[in-house]
């Protein structure tokens, strides 16, 4: 009978270090998912990544993890850069997840920015998880020679 009680005495005094081991080991497995999965602070507008090398046989596309609009308003102030490294015309188009089409830019060259995006309809405040903006390349300005194309999947914001 006193074995027994000594062990259950002892696992009386391991309980709080066994919660303890078990939380530590929780929260380190937080920090390992944000740190692999984390993109930055989501109430930011995400920079686009380019490289600074010209291209002639493949097209330098910009990312963006989140872009903020302003509610109600059809107008934004910002415009989507062509990388100057590219070698074609972008048209830029910003998509809604169900298709809905926001905005389509005129054809953008190399190194120059799309201009003031104004939006097809406003929005409402909100978050709009899985927007698209695609781009459709062009060796041409006249947007005649098609090439290849691509997107990018993000965040709106609309505040």
């Amino acid at each position: 009978m006193n074995g027994q009680r000594e062990t259950e005495e002892r696992r009386k005094d391991l309980l709080p270090l066994t919660i303890l081991l078990a939380f530590l080991l929780c929260v380190a497995i937080l920090v390992i998912v944000f740190l692999l999965v984390g993109k930055g602070d989501p109430g930011t507008e995400s920079e686009p990544t380019v490289s600074a090398e010209k291209l002639t046989e493949s097209i330098d596309v910009p990312g963006y993890d989140t872009l903020h609009l302003k509610a109600g308003e059809t107008k934004q102030e910002f415009g989507i850069e062509n990388p100057p490294q590219n070698f074609c015309y972008f048209k830029i188009s910003l998509v809604l997840e169900d298709g809905t089409v926001l905005w389509t830019s005129e054809p953008v060259e190399p190194g120059k920015t799309s201009g003031q995006i104004v939006l097809n309809r406003a929005l409402e405040k909100g978050t709009y998880r899985g927007a698209m903006l695609r781009f459709a390349c062009f060796s041409d300005a006249a947007c005649e020679n098609a090439l290849n194309s691509a997107q990018t999947i993000l965040t709106l914001v609309v505040e």
